[in-house]
């Protein structure tokens, strides 16, 4: 009697966890906005909606070196039209893109606090003017591809701006991105001294390489860098991507980005190569407000669903924790064109 108790018993578990749906370690699946435009697709509430996101990580402005003037400056600063409202989402978070060469002349002490200070004082007037008693605010993000050289400016920044008035609001977190070679290498690269890591999972390739079969995402050089993935310091967000866009080459050599457009627009004015991907002009012409030269080469790249499932599958095996998903970004045609039921399958949605 025992034996048949305990069969029924082990029966009753195994039946338990196979017929139960199983969680997902996705906690949930956001949008960046990455247009200096403010504007989301006609049927965005539908796409947000589908994928239970209700937060959208705005970028707020760029800061750059200006070498012919020998300062800083921000540009690419976000407008929204006063008619508009920030209706579909109920939290924003603003990212701030900051180059490296900012921190090569940003150094000395004094010369940080003001960065820190002029960075979060633009954001304080940019979330006054679109966003305040509208939606909530929960975290700040920097972009910024530091570098052995850069990081103790750029460490330095980034503790300042913690301390600055923007980060008065209770609870507000600080997120910065990560590249993949800041996770593989750690201990060399440092750890920010920042809430959370986003790490971002695209743009991995060498556009400058005619010859790159997709330098958007590319799985074998991914699983490259991973080995140190969960043992990582900070909470981790994962950055994925879902863009296409075409890479424009000159004799040979990277000319250009040009983005919002099809594959189906090529055929006018392009003839296939050898390769599926890459086309060249047979004249010269106009490519969504982008002058083409004759012979000039496009590279189309894109994210194949195929691939993005595999990509996640990667950071499951890799990472043992539950995270958030960014998706770059939501003004991307793949949006429009592509059912998203399969993709928002993909974390679990």
């Amino acid at each position: 009697m025992q034996n048949f108790i305990r069969i029924v018993s082990l029966f009753c578990i195994a039946f338990t966890l196979f017929s139960c749906k199983q969680e997902s370690n996705v906690k949930q699946v956001d949008f960046y906005h990455w247009r200096a435009n403010y504007s989301l697709p006609a049927d965005a509430s539908t796409l947000l909606q589908r994928a239970e996101s209700k937060r959208l990580y705005l970028r707020f402005f760029d800061v750059d070196y200006i070498e012919k003037q020998s300062k800083i400056f921000p540009k690419a600063t976000l407008l929204i039209p006063e008619d508009t409202k920030i209706t579909s989402v109920q939290e924003v978070v603003p990212v701030v893109y900051i180059t490296n060469r900012v921190f090569e002349h940003a150094k000395t002490p004094a010369a940080i606090n003001a960065l820190a200070t002029q960075v979060a004082d633009k954001i304080n007037r940019l979330l006054a003017k679109d966003f305040f008693a509208k939606v909530s605010v929960p975290e700040i993000q920097i972009d910024c591809d530091w570098t052995l050289s850069t990081r103790a400016s750029y460490f330095k920044f980034l503790e300042g701006l913690k301390q600055k008035s923007v980060f008065i609001a209770p609870n507000r977190k600080l997120s910065v991105t990560l590249r993949l070679h800041q996770i593989k290498y750690a201990e060399k690269t440092g750890v920010p001294p920042t809430d959370i890591g986003v790490l971002m999972l695209y743009n991995m390739g060498d556009l400058g390489d005619i010859n790159e079969p997709n330098s958007i995402l590319n799985l074998e050089t991914t699983k490259k860098y991973l080995g140190n993935l969960n043992r990582y310091p900070l909470p981790l967000t994962m950055a994925f991507p879902y863009y296409d866009w075409a890479v424009l080459y000159r004799e040979d050599k990277l000319a250009g980005i040009i983005n919002y457009f099809t594959e189906e627009m090529l055929v006018q004015n392009f003839k296939k190569t050898a390769t599926p991907t890459m086309y060249r002009a047979t004249k010269d012409a106009y490519l969504n407000g982008n002058f083409i030269y004759a012979n000039d080469v496009i590279r189309y790249e894109s994210v194949q669903l195929s691939e993005l499932k595999q990509l996640k599958q990667l950071i499951d095996r890799k990472y043992a924790k539950n995270y958030s998903v960014i998706l770059y970004h939501v003004n991307a045609l793949l949006f429009q064109n592509q059912s998203t039921d399969e993709l928002f399958k993909i974390f679990g949605k």
